[in-house]
């Protein structure tokens, strides 16, 4: 079972150290940035994904200053764990916190050549919404688009 715990002095590092493959670096930025980002925003609730005492990913949502809109900035599972169908956990955990908080719909957007979020999100009531106006473009594709869902009410009910 998965459970969410907030990134503290005591667990910042444990979640910076974790990295994905090789090939799927150019998908999401480092939770090292991710944290930082957090400190500056406090809009951005980051959290580390914890399976049987040991942080298996990091998730982190909030409110967009670009648009005002709720959305699920980052989710990962460190390179050691994917594969288990904790990347799924992980999300409806959010959500259901996220629902918990109040939130009624929660934006998310992936590289465009990530397809395995892409299935993730759509497999989980996501729907499309066509391309974000705004998006953290990978330094490694700067001209990249970032296509993006929204998870509606009703969904939210996971």
């Amino acid at each position: 079972m998965i459970v969410l715990i907030p990134i503290t002095i005591q667990n910042w590092e444990t979640a910076a150290s974790l990295d994905v493959d090789e090939h799927q670096r150019a998908f999401v930025r480092s939770n090292a940035w991710s944290i930082a980002e957090s400190l500056y925003h406090p809009e951005l609730v980051p959290l580390g994904i914890y399976r049987g005492g040991t942080m298996v990913g990091f998730v982190m949502y909030g409110t967009a200053e670009q648009d005002g809109q709720v959305w699920l900035f980052r989710l990962m599972i460190d390179k050691r764990y994917q594969g288990q169908g904790l990347g799924k956990e992980a999300l409806q955990r959010v959500i259901r916190r996220m629902r918990d908080e109040g939130y009624t719909e929660v934006d998310v957007g992936w590289h465009p050549e990530n397809s395995v979020a892409e299935r993730l999100y759509l497999n989980q009531g996501f729907e499309p919404t066509g391309i974000a106006d705004w998006g953290e473009n990978s330094p490694a594709r700067p001209d990249a688009v970032v296509p993006a869902c929204r998870l509606p009410p009703a969904a939210c009910r996971l």
